[in-house]
């Protein structure tokens, strides 16, 4: 452990009394892991938010989507929901839920507002996280009057607080009563998500009407398979079994989640991934070789001070890790700086900026495999770039000492 510690106490004296030269080489080196850093940070953001994307507007792996067509006049939306629920208790499937899309009028809210009609298994299925109050519950089917969870956009632009404020909103001729907000999907999202009784009851004839509650209502129907069962040979026998209780209609079951499209081509976020960590490593390419022709010229300047430390007994091996551990600590010093600055930028205000007006309401945390791999990846060009002066200062002889 003690000569372990003197290795790095002599490269360290080196360094600083060459860091003229030293800190010129490691700027790009600084630069380079930075850079390489912030690449793999913005592939792992980036696939870390298509997923989250995906989940909160498909829902996850295994989520299909139940149509209802057919020559004939469609069934009510009050009929298919009944259906659906029948078939999720048969099958055991926990989650499960219509969404009926309709456009209600707030009088409060200045612009437009997005309107659903959801059973309580839509917000873990779509990754929804309540902020304030709580969700959607079933026995709020039995109020006389409708409740309703409002998005933290819609919150802000009516100047609604917190739940505790016992709120309520004006929709259509009915009064919601607002038990929780829940987080944006987007900036300035304006939603409000009620249960399908609620809709039936309050609002569906107004949308019908096309004039009052904005014309037309779309209605989904959103099935997440148990890991453990066959989801595509579940979800047929569901839609089977919808559709057999009205005659002439077909039910399809498609899969909507990310994982259908997987064979659709390479992920864009490896391509981007990819392209940014190969230019990266071409940056980091030069500055090993900056890097590596000032250690040499370096060296060639130190052949008296290696031919008198082997005259007094010093081991090549010793020279040689001594030599070669001024590159490496000198590289992880730039690697944790390059690290220290793409950490710094990530969680600046500019940055939170930058992708909320993108469209991302959260940055997730900052990936530390990107980190690691930035450490790492100094660590590895420190050696490589060490290893020729030191072999160059392996080859000294004490004679050379004399001469020179």
């Amino acid at each position: 452990m003690t000569r372990l510690l003197s290795v790095f106490i002599d490269a360290w004296e080196q360094l600083r009394l060459q860091r003229v030269r030293v800190l010129m080489s490691l700027i790009g080196v600084t630069l380079a892991v930075a850079a390489l850093t912030a690449s793999l940070a913005l592939g792992n953001i980036m696939a870390k938010v298509q997923e989250d994307t995906s989940i909160r507007h498909a829902g996850p792996e295994a989520t299909y989507s139940l149509t209802a067509s057919g020559p004939g006049p469609q069934p009510a939306s009050e009929d298919l929901v009944a259906d659906l629920r029948e078939a999720a208790d048969r099958y055991g499937i926990t989650y499960a839920t219509p969404v009926i899309s309709f456009d209600p009028v707030v009088p409060q809210h200045p612009g437009y507002v997005s309107g659903y009609a959801v059973d309580p298994a839509f917000f873990p299925m779509h990754a929804r996280t309540i902020e304030d109050g709580r969700a959607l519950e079933p026995q709020d089917a039995e109020r006389l009057a409708p409740v309703g969870v409002i998005s933290r956009g819609m919150a802000d632009a009516l100047g609604i607080q917190s739940v505790a404020e016992h709120p309520t909103l004006q929709v259509g001729d009915s009064r919601v009563a607002v038990v929780g907000i829940v987080a944006n999907q987007w900036q300035d999202d304006a939603s409000i998500y009620v249960l399908p009784e609620s809709y039936f009851s309050h609002f569906e004839a107004a949308t019908a009407e096309d004039g009052e509650m904005g014309g037309g209502a779309y209605t989904e129907l959103k099935i997440w398979i148990p890991a453990d069962a066959d989801p595509d040979a579940l979800a047929k026998r569901v839609a089977s079994d919808i559709a057999a209780g009205h005659e002439g209609l077909r039910v399809s079951a498609d899969r909507i989640d990310a994982g259908a499209y997987a064979d659709f081509g390479p992920d864009p976020a490896v391509i981007t991934t990819i392209v940014l960590a190969s230019v990266s490593v071409a940056i980091l390419a030069l500055g090993a070789l900056s890097l590596i022709n000032i250690a040499v010229v370096t060296v060639r300047y130190r052949i008296r001070e290696f031919g008198i430390r082997r005259a007094f007994g010093a081991s090549q091996r010793r020279i040689f890790v001594g030599v070669m551990m001024e590159s490496v600590v000198g590289t992880f010093i730039a690697g944790l700086v390059g690290v220290g600055i793409v950490a710094v930028v990530y969680r600046s205000p500019w940055a939170q900026s930058m992708f909320g007006t993108a469209g991302i309401a959260g940055l997730p945390p900052f990936p530390v495999e990107a980190a690691v791999a930035g450490v790492v990846t100094s660590i590895v060009t420190g050696v490589i770039a060490g290893m020729i002066p030191a072999v160059i200062a392996v080859r000294s002889k004490v004679i050379d000492a004399i001469r020179f």
